[in-house]
């Protein structure tokens, strides 16, 4: 395939080879999709940890101060429950696939896939990531086969 960073950095890329493994779900536009998520990063939905005492402090703030913290400041992936009752790590190709009603309640992070990967590793109860969930009859279910033959594919980042 042979990309470079720049090219799938805005996700357009990824999105549009969802796209056609939807409307052709075939082994072939499958490995497409799965290799291109190898390079690729996505925006993931966390929620931010911060003990009572440093919240007061963040709260009592005035605009451009600048605060530490006494504890440190955790980012918690937000889960979702899907039908067959399993939880998964919903993750997005592009800011723009995530609903606004669901973007407003959590923090979006960018991270790598393989990055997802380790995250969805060392988090007991999920089973999946679901890539762009919320776009009707455009998601795609990643369970542990799928996400190891991932990490196992070879880079296809070339340099300019």
């Amino acid at each position: 395939m042979g990309v470079t960073k720049e090219q799938l950095q805005d996700g357009r890329v990824l999105s549009y080879l969802i796209h056609q493994f939807v409307k052709e779900p075939n082994k072939d536009n499958l490995i497409l999709v799965m290799r291109c998520l190898r390079d690729s990063d996505v925006w993931v939905p966390m929620t931010v940890e911060v003990s009572k005492e440093d919240q007061k402090k963040l709260d009592q703030a005035q605009r451009g101060e600048e605060v530490s913290t006494k504890e440190p400041i955790r980012l918690k992936p937000k889960t979702v429950s899907i039908q067959d009752g399993s939880e998964c790590l919903p993750v997005f190709s592009r800011k723009e696939e995530i609903p606004k009603h669901y973007k407003t309640n959590f923090s979006i992070v960018n991270l790598s896939f393989m990055e997802c990967i380790q995250l969805v590793r060392h988090m007991s109860n999920v089973e999946h990531v679901v890539l762009n969930g919320f776009t009707n009859g455009q998601s795609l279910k990643l369970g542990e086969e799928r996400l190891s033959v991932i990490e196992r594919l070879p880079s296809e980042i070339v340099k300019k």
